[in-house]
């Protein structure tokens, strides 16, 4: 963590790309050709973005059961995690101060919490924030991600089945990765992507 490389997208934080929902290109929708015109690329280009930055609105619920079905999450096993992990994290001597500051009623926040979770595990759109906004003025260290995944997969393990616990800690990986390096961008700095729970990383000979 911390190696210099080119950063050459933006991350979203949320997984939103359902296994299956990636876009194949758009018949005569080359942006390359020089007979299509400027609207027609454009209009190509807004489509093949809103096919592979999330599923539509009508396939959600297929999704949400598809994922539900196979990880054995749910609305009640979203909110005891939740539950589980913040109230850990309020009190850590490292994420607590940052909390203290920022949430005054918990209990909304823990419904917001739910919903957000709920988005990215399930894929249900229930959140409409915008997270990378919301947390870039906060003091988001190398350390206090590390200590926010230290705790998440902690709680995570003794709240969920293994099939669940894997899917939320791996998703977390990705939230990390994605809000640390826009931090980072935002310093001026760029900063390799965290990698997933069990990637294997090459070593020098």
């Amino acid at each position: 963590m911390g190696t210099l490389v080119p950063l050459n997208r933006t991350t979203d934080m949320q997984d939103r790309i359902a296994p299956g929902t990636e876009s194949a290109p758009t018949p005569g929708a080359d942006l390359g050709c020089a007979s299509a015109s400027d609207h027609e690329r454009r209009k190509a280009m807004s489509s093949r973005k809103l096919r592979v930055t999330g599923s539509s609105p009508e396939r959600r619920p297929e999704i949400s059961a598809e994922i539900a079905a196979r990880t054995g999450i749910d609305d009640s096993l979203i909110e005891r995690l939740v539950r589980a992990f913040y109230g850990r994290a309020a009190k850590d001597p490292l994420l607590g101060p940052i909390f203290d500051r920022h949430v005054a009623d918990w209990e909304a926040h823990i419904t917001k919490l739910c919903d957000f979770w709920s988005s990215v595990a399930l894929m249900t759109g229930r959140y409409q924030g915008t997270p990378m906004t919301t947390h870039m003025p906060l003091p988001l260290t190398p350390e206090a991600f590390d200590r926010w995944l230290n705790l998440f997969s902690q709680a995570a393990r003794e709240v969920c089945p293994e099939v669940a616990a894997n899917h939320f800690i791996e998703r977390a990986h990705r939230i990390a990765s994605s809000l640390e390096m826009g931090a980072a961008t935002r310093r001026g700095e760029l900063v390799a992507p965290r990698q997933p729970p069990g990637a294997v990383t090459a070593r020098d000979p």
